[in-house]
This record gives structure tokens, C-alpha cells and sequence, in this order.
């Protein structure tokens, strides 16, 4: 009978132990572990393929939080400030380089409660020279870009095979500069200078699946990921696939491709990332399962000890 007890005691301490270690693995990512924390950084490198292939390298940090209009409603934020230097600006002039001074700069501010509700100011301005003929090429863009999720939304909990439906209404007002002497000779207009300003506004339906946990590697190192397809319900504007990670609480790459062929049309990659400890699940409390255990291994050590006397 002794021997009984001992073996059910014994059972019950794997099983109890087992439980115990178990009650701490996740397997999805949830939205408190994307939650951003003032101080949180993201150094991301990206690159667009358009008429001409532009190369940028980019830092966004969590400054703080505020309230903010977006779209005509007041919403909790997280203010983020974008910095950030151009690398590579290519288009089919010979000897022609990028000067030093092209930057990007601007304020991103993210609706707490659904990150797809968002308004950004964007900075950027860069020189090219050419090098045999000295002369110039000077850009200059502001843009202020407001998504507001009128319907859907991210759901608190994505894991492989979930899927949902946003509806986006986005207002794009631009202001681009363009001046120096490059004009001269393609256009035949000394001195040019030209600023236009435009404001689009678009509504699109998007698809998003998590099509699968992947291991994606960046520069700023490897992770375990989910690979998030977004896609406009309505067609002919092509797709992306975005590879997101609870460890760095935000993207780790994201590639956009064209609607023919899937060429890719831009690529962003994390280079470096410092943020606050995302928050964990919940331990699971050992109380009843840690108390039978003690009390296993001390009967099963007074027992031993008895024998032995």
C-alpha cells in the first residue's frame, strides 16, 4: 500500500511540475506586448523603388504622450519623432552624387487604441551635384499624412490564421520644392524654382492574414515573427507582407510589392532596436500545485528516512 502512495505522490509531482512550467508559455502576440513605452527605439533602413531608388536610414523614438486631433476626433496618443539622413538617392544623370545635409525629419502621432489611426508630419530634403559641371538639384517635401481607421481594426490577439477587415480613409497633403540650375539644361528654364502643394483623400477596405510564424533576420539581429499579408479588398493596388515581432514590439521588416509580377516597390529592414520589456503573460499563480509539491517531496523524504532507520 506504501508503495502505492509513493507512486501516485510521485505522479503527482511531475504532473504538478509540468503544469507549472507549462503555465507561463504563449503562443501568439497580443496587444500588451506591442504596447510602446516612452523611450522605446526603432532604427529602420528603407528603400523605395520608383522612378528614381531612394535609400534612407531612419530612427523613430517614443517621446511622450498627448492628445491629438486626427480626422476631426480628439485621440490619446504616442508621440514619436522621426530622424534620419538619406543614403542613396539615384536617378539617370552621370556624376551626380548626394550631397551632405539630406535629411528626413518629422512627429508621428499613433492612436493608442488602434495604431491605424495615425497623423504624420514628414520632413525631407536632400542636394544632388553634379561633379563635372558643379551644378545643382535641390528638393524639398513636407507631407502631412492622416489614417484614420473608420471601421475593423487590429484585434487584441493575432495568431497563425487570423484574419480581419480595416477600412481606411487616408488624407495626403504635399508640399514639394524644386529649384537649381539641372533645370537649365532639361528644361531650358534658368533659375527654376516650382512649389506645389496637393491634398488627396482615399477610402480603401484592406485584408489582413496572418499567414504564418516565420524566422526573419536583420541586421539588427534574428526573431521568431508573424507574417501579416495586407491587401486592398478592392484590387490593383498591390500587397505587403509585414513580419512583426513581440520582442521588438513593432515590425522587423516589411516588403510591398506592385500588383503585376510582384516586384518589389519598397523594403524596410530593422538595423538596431531598444525598447522596454514587453509585458509577458501573466505567471500563472503556483499557490495549490507548489503546495502539493512540497508536500510530496517531504513525505517521500520522511519515508525514505524511516526506512533507513
Amino acid at each position: 500500500m506504501r508503495r502505492e502512495i509513493i507512486i501516485g505522490l510521485v505522479l503527482m509531482l511531475l504532473l504538478s511540475s509540468i503544469n507549472i512550467i507549462s503555465g507561463n508559455v504563449s503562443a501568439e502576440i497580443k496587444k500588451e506586448d506591442m504596447t510602446w513605452s516612452i523611450g522605446d527605439k526603432w532604427e529602420y533602413r528603407s528603400t523605395t523603388i520608383a522612378t528614381t531608388t531612394t535609400i534612407l536610414k531612419m530612427t523613430l523614438e517614443v517621446t511622450g504622450e498627448d492628445v491629438v486631433e486626427i480626422d476631426g476626433v480628439n485621440y490619446s496618443v504616442f508621440v514619436a519623432e522621426l530622424t534620419g539622413e538619406l543614403e542613396t538617392v539615384e536617378i539617370a544623370l552621370p556624376n551626380t552624387t548626394l550631397a551632405q545635409g539630406s535629411t528626413i525629419s518629422g512627429t508621428s502621432y499613433v492612436a493608442k487604441e488602434n495604431d491605424e489611426t495615425t497623423k504624420t508630419v514628414q520632413n525631407l530634403k536632400y542636394q544632388l551635384i553634379n561633379e563635372t559641371s558643379g551644378k545643382f538639384f535641390n528638393f524639398t517635401q513636407t507631407i502631412v499624412i492622416i489614417t484614420n481607421a473608420t471601421s475593423g481594426g487590429k484585434p487584441d490577439v493575432i495568431d497563425v490564421g487570423t484574419n480581419w477587415i480595416s477600412t481606411i480613409k487616408t488624407i495626403t497633403t504635399m508640399t514639394t520644392t524644386y529649384s537649381g540650375s539641372f533645370f537649365d539644361d532639361y528644361m531650358h528654364m534658368p533659375g527654376y524654382t516650382n512649389t506645389t502643394t496637393t491634398t488627396d483623400t482615399k477610402t480603401g477596405t484592406f485584408n489582413y492574414n496572418c499567414t504564418g510564424k516565420n524566422t526573419t533576420t536583420t541586421a539588427a539581429g534574428t526573431f521568431e515573427t508573424y507574417e501579416i499579408e495586407q491587401s486592398n479588398k478592392d484590387g490593383g493596388q498591390g500587397y505587403t507582407l509585414q513580419y512583426l515581432s513581440s520582442t521588438v514590439k513593432g515590425d522587423v521588416k516589411d516588403i510591398t510589392y506592385d500588383h503585376e509580377g510582384g516586384t518589389v516597390i519598397s523594403l524596410l529592414e530593422l538595423i538596431s532596436y531598444d525598447v522596454a520589456t514587453a509585458s509577458s503573460p501573466t505567471p500563472k499563480t503556483p499557490g495549490f500545485e507548489l503546495a502539493i509539491v512540497l508536500c510530496s517531496i517531504a513525505i517521500i523524504l520522511l519515508w525514505k528516512r524511516k526506512r533507513m532507520n
